[in-house]
This record gives structure tokens, sequence and C-alpha cells, in this order.
């Protein structure tokens, strides 16, 4: 566990008063490459405000559409509605556990050589992890539109993707990025938005649970924009319990993209 896991502690706990039925709400390393820093506000500003919201529970009704996209570099809060303004003592848990982050590291490299997993436990028999990454994400973010678009595809499905963490998350009857409805037992993940593109959606991945090398194998169905990096996975509760315990509620996860 790392270092900063402890500083995580105070937001988790505030924003779980936001919304209750909720595994940890994990934030995110980096500032993805996509986001025009010269016409927005300060990543680090909108991702504290994002979490703070509970945006990454509101996809598809108008208080996202409202409230949990960046501001122009030259605008403020008093642009938006009230309801836009997170709780102040909310807002600075989240903004403290952000603190440790860097806004320039990155965990992971598209031309990687070193990916193996580190494993604390004898896996399972057969399992042979690949040594090098060759996934190459070409994602845009378009600020006229408020919107993602990613035009990445999947390449050398069987890599594996180490580094990662899998949370999980309540569908609560709302469609996921890929549009379609499922229920808490539907075995589907949701993939980071450096990885994510509608080409994606029906795609299946296999997931393992480093602590005990139990495995799931789930289809893309959402879009995970607060995960911690691009090899994280938010996934069901249905297809976390195949691999872990619900108390836990964050694994260290190896994954690959099924062929």
């Amino acid at each position: 566990m790392f270092s900063t896991s402890s500083s995580l502690v105070a937001a988790t706990i505030a924003l779980s008063a936001l919304s209750p039925v909720y595994a940890r709400v994990v934030p995110r390393l980096t500032t993805p490459s996509t986001y025009d820093m010269s016409t927005l506000e300060p990543y680090f500003t909108y991702h504290a405000r994002y979490l703070a919201l509970g945006c990454e529970y509101n996809h598809g009704n108008d208080f996202f559409d409202a409230c949990c996209h960046p501001l122009q570099i030259n605008e403020s809060l008093s642009n938006l509605e009230p309801r836009c303004t997170p709780d102040a003592g909310v807002l600075s848990s989240v903004s403290e556990s952000l603190e440790g982050y860097t806004s320039t590291s990155s965990w992971w490299s598209s031309t990687s050589a070193s990916s193996t997993p580190s494993p604390t436990a004898s896996p399972v028999e057969d399992f042979v992890p690949a040594t090098s990454d060759t996934w190459t994400p070409t994602s845009t973010w378009s600020s006229s539109s408020d919107t993602w678009t990613s035009t990445s595809t999947a390449s050398a499905a069987s890599s594996t993707q180490s580094g990662g963490f899998g949370t999980f998350f309540y569908q609560k009857g709302v469609a996921g990025a890929c549009g379609t409805v499922h229920s808490d037992s539907d075995v589907i993940v949701a993939m980071d938005s450096a990885l994510y593109s509608q080409s994606v959606c029906g795609q299946t991945v296999t997931i393992w649970n480093t602590a005990n090398w139990k495995s799931v194998t789930a289809t893309i169905a959402d879009e995970c924009p607060t995960c911690i990096n691009s090899e994280s996975i938010d996934m069901s509760v249905g297809a976390f319990q195949q691999i872990g315990d619900l108390s836990t509620g964050q694994l260290d996860i190896v994954w690959i993209w099924d062929l």
C-alpha cells in the first residue's frame, strides 16, 4: 500500500456522506495528456471539485451536464448554478488527499518494458504475464463541447497490464457510457478514460487479484473518469465479488485484453 493511502481516508469518509452506496472514490494520479491546460482551469482544481460533487455517480443527468465539466480559464464557480459549488469541508478533504500526487508523474508508459507484476502469493498454474505494454492511446479533449472523444483501439490484446487497482460501483439503474443499463450482478467493468472509447464497448478483459490470484472475465460497459491510472478498472459488484471481498474496497490487480 502506498504512503498516500492514509491521506485518502478523510476524503473517502467525506465523500461517502454524499454517495453512501458507492465504494471508495479513488483520485486520478496524473493530468490527462488531452486536458487543454491553456484554455481550461487547473486540472487539480477541476478534479478535486469533480470528486467533491460526486460527479462520477451522476453521469447522464442534468446535474452532470450543469456541474461536472471543467471551467474555462476565465470562468469561476459564480458562472455556474449554486448547486455546482461543493461543500467546503468535503472539498478541503478531497484537496488534501490529492496533495500527495503530482500532475506530471505517471505509473504507465506505452513504451514500458517492465510491466511484469510482483505477486505476493503464488500465481495460478500456467499464468505467465507478458513483459511489455503495447497500448497506444490517442484521446482528445474538446473544450467547446465538454466531452471526451477517444479514437483509441486495443492492440496486442494479450499484453498484461499491471500497476493498477480494482474498485467497484453500484449501477443504480443508470446506463453506462456504452448505453446499456445493467444490474449489479452483471459481470461488467468501467475502463479508465485514457483507454475508453465506444469501440471497446462489449470487449472483455480478464482481471486477476494479485492477493489471491482469483480471476474474472468481464465485459466493458462504462467509462471510469476517476480511476487512479490507466491500469485501474472499476468493476460491477458481480465482477468484484468473484475475485475479492467488497469490504476490502480496493484490490491490487493485473489484467489483459481478451483476444
